[in-house]
């Protein structure tokens, strides 16, 4: 008996139409399987919040900020979460190994948000921290004259000293620095060029009479919120009597404070402000009549705090950001037998004459400033005008493209 054969035709006609009903049915099928996937990975993440808030509650003194960065690792560590659990079919299931980590931000009406990552000190394989901290044993940092090292006060946060190291960063058109990596990942930058002249706080609206002062070339003039001195061939203008009220602490909402929070941060471009992270500052007031080290001066500032977007640097990033080991501290820079050493060779990519966030706890009246015509640390009125340079932290959530950190070829977010 002859058995006929599939023709051609056929066999093509057949495949189509189990091609047709794979096409129907392969969304259906795919869904189910992603309905699933996310099933599981919303009950795990569920998990991992319940065990977080857990151990927060236990570690209560160890995370005393908003923005805690917990690793599942420590939470199975330290028996909040198991590796596998029966599932609510009574099935095993295991912990799916790309939550390594939860970021727990703390709003200020107590609302808790919670953010997963696939690492497990809560930053994405991209994040600033992963591509800027291999760059300590780059050759390509001898390129720039500088360097980045791990801070020797805090652990794990790194920054950036020397005349000019590689940490250069554009953001939209503009040039900033970036001061340090933060131990949750985050950077603290500040912009390239000063924003112009301003008063930290201009006090009451006043006449004044121009003054002189020990150099004869040297004269101030005022009207409100721009009181200008002469450069640094002229020296310091004698303060008139007549001003009063101003404001010397952050904390305080000085004239400063609020501009750049409110007029300078919205004509940002939304690209730049997306990236820029509510964040808690350190304002404490610094003294320098006494001896003390660079570890008793960043205490002082960590004495008071205040949660915002736009700052100013703290005196100690511009200390901490010079190469050289004569000068580690305010008093360093303010004792006239150890001063000139610090004037002489400072090696700071930091030194421009620019306002700093930190109140003189010596005389409450003024704050604490940088002056690149003596290369020195002192405080001053916060009446009078000098240049300013906004700084802000951004997220660690951003991701940067590889760079040399150059002027000309600094790092920028991959959008």
């Amino acid at each position: 008996m002859n058995k006929k054969a599939f023709t051609l035709a056929e066999v093509i006609a057949v495949v189509a139409i189990l091609g047709l009903i794979l096409l129907l049915i392969a969304p259906d099928v795919i869904n189910q399987i992603k309905s699933k996937n996310q099933d599981i990975d919303s009950v795990q993440k569920q998990m991992i919040k319940q065990a977080a808030n857990l151990y927060l509650s236990d570690h209560q003194e160890d995370y005393p900020n908003t923005n805690h960065c917990i690793s599942t690792k420590t939470l199975i560590d330290e028996g909040k979460l198991t590796e596998e659990y029966v599932n609510s079919k009574g099935k095993s299931e295991k912990l799916n190994d790309s939550l390594k980590s939860v970021k727990i931000t703390i709003a200020e009406n107590g609302t808790k948000n919670y953010s997963f990552y696939t690492q497990n000190n809560c930053q994405s394989q991209y994040s600033p921290s992963n591509i800027l901290i291999p760059k300590i044993d780059s050759t390509e940092v001898s390129e720039c004259d500088g360097n980045l090292e791990e801070d020797s006060i805090e652990a794990g946060r790194y920054i950036y000293k020397g005349n000019n190291p590689c940490n250069y960063i554009k953001l939209g058109s503009d040039l900033y620095r970036i001061i340090a990596i933060e131990k949750d990942g985050s950077l603290k930058v500040i912009t390239n060029s000063s924003i112009g002249n301003k008063s930290f706080d201009a006090g009451d609206e006043v006449d004044l009479t121009p003054s002189v002062s020990q150099k004869d070339d040297q004269k101030t003039y005022t009207i409100k919120n721009k009181i200008y001195l002469a450069d640094c061939s002229g020296g310091h203008g004698v303060p008139s009597p007549n001003l009063t009220n101003f404001i010397s602490a952050w904390l305080q909402t000085p004239d400063l404070n609020t501009f750049l929070n409110q007029e300078w941060y919205e004509q940002l471009d939304s690209n730049i402000t997306k990236y820029i992270i509510d964040n808690t500052w350190y304002v404490g007031a610094l003294s320098n009549t006494n001896a003390q080290t660079i570890i008793q001066d960043t205490n002082q500032e960590k004495s008071q705090t205040w949660q915002g977007k736009i700052g100013l640097i703290n005196v100690t990033d511009f200390i901490k950001a010079s190469n050289n080991s004569e000068c580690n501290s305010v008093h360093d820079y303010t004792t006239s037998t150890i001063k000139n050493k610090c004037e002489s060779n400072n090696s700071n990519y930091l030194l421009k004459t620019m306002w700093a966030i930190n109140p003189d706890a010596d005389n409450s009246a003024r704050v604490w400033m940088i002056n690149s015509c003596s290369g020195e640390v002192y405080s001053n009125y916060p009446y009078y005008s000098y240049a300013v340079y906004p700084t802000f932290y951004l997220s660690s959530d951003l991701e940067l493209t590889s760079a040399k950190g150059t002027q000309t070829d600094p790092y920028k977010v991959k959008e």
